[in-house]
């Protein structure tokens, strides 16, 4: 019994002498990174409707050298109306790339959620932040700005007729629908409609307005009313004109 108790002893001996050499290896130990430097591909955007779908301006920043594979480098452009310190920032973030682009419409609903007026410059300040993947050593680049200028993206207007020939009869009933497409795609505010129409061929240089309404696509105007507005323009009762 004695030696059993003995060589038990030793056994627990020899593991806690083990458990006593074992050395934890180093971890390993990264640099800091680098707040990287931006640069834009134009300092002046002059854009068009034309250009809603092609990319009008380009960014591209150096390498932050964060301690991990460059696939997961966290990269977050911010853009914001200028001398703001980017209060109402938007932002797009990238994974990966050093480089992103914008188009003509994605930059114009950023300058018409701000406000600004159609055809006119306004500055933007511009900047990437940098980080890991889980958003650990963020770091801020240099400013750069912008100036751009908000185009006309207008709707496309469809008519459900292109002939009428209302009759005194039938005046109260529906007698065409014109239905369009929301302007200023992207855009998140609220836009107010308003149908105008001319005599054929003046370019609408007398319109008359038939207000609409607030983000409204649709609009049915009575034989009545159809009537009226060639009326309105000239178009002598019982002859045919064009609107």
């Amino acid at each position: 019994m004695k030696n059993s108790i003995k060589l038990l002893s030793l056994g627990w001996v020899l593991v806690l002498t083990v458990l006593a050499c074992t050395k934890v290896a180093d971890l390993p130990f990264y640099d800091k990174g680098r707040a990287v430097t931006l640069s834009s591909s134009f300092t002046t955007v002059v854009s068009t409707q034309a250009d809603s779908n092609r990319n009008v301006v380009s960014f591209t920043w150096t390498n932050p050298q964060h301690g991990t594979d460059s696939a997961n480098y966290k990269f977050v452009l911010s853009i914001d109306s200028a001398g703001r310190n980017f209060a109402r920032e938007v932002t797009k973030t990238v994974m990966g790339a050093r480089s992103t682009a914008l188009t003509g419409r994605e930059l114009n609903n950023i300058l018409l959620n701000y406000g600004f007026a159609v055809g006119r410059p306004h500055s933007l300040d511009v900047k990437v932040t940098s980080s890991y993947g889980n958003n650990n050593e963020r770091l801020e680049s240099n400013v750069v700005r912008i100036t751009v200028s908000p185009f006309d993206d207008p709707a496309v207007l469809t008519t459900q007729n292109t002939t009428l020939s209302p009759t005194l009869a039938v005046s109260n009933n529906p007698g065409n629908t014109f239905t369009w497409s929301r302007s200023f795609p992207g855009y998140t505010g609220n836009i107010t409609y308003t149908l105008q129409y001319d005599s054929a061929g003046k370019n609408f240089a007398t319109p008359r307005d038939f207000p609409v309404g607030t983000n409204l696509l649709t609009v049915t105007l009575t034989n009545f009313e159809m009537n009226e507005t060639a009326l309105n323009d000239g178009v002598v009762g019982g002859t045919t004109g064009r609107i």
